[in-house]
């Protein structure tokens, strides 16, 4: 992408991350945010869903994969969902 922050970019005025978290609050108990860059954010973003974000523990950020790893490690659940934030339409 070019270096652009896939889960900030605007949808009706909202960044995509935000869709998807409201999209899937109802039916997750506790929600992670997995990203490298744009922490703050991210953190800001997440906390009226309070929402945890965590980063990568594989070095130089290999790709999703490593973002789910990293979700597993921190999950503490018996189940784990995972959705892309760009989907920001998945079914609530």
């Amino acid at each position: 992408m070019g270096g652009i922050d896939k889960g900030l970019q605007p949808l009706n005025l909202e960044p995509l991350v935000l869709h998807a978290l409201r999209r899937l609050k109802p039916q997750c108990g506790a929600m992670l945010i997995s990203a490298n860059r744009s922490l703050e954010i991210y953190a800001q973003l997440g906390m009226p869903f309070r929402a945890k974000v965590i980063v990568d523990t594989f070095p130089d950020f290999p790709g999703p994969l490593a973002g789910i790893s990293a979700a597993l490690r921190a999950a503490q659940t018996e189940f784990v969902l995972f959705a892309p934030c760009d989907a920001p339409f998945v079914d609530p």
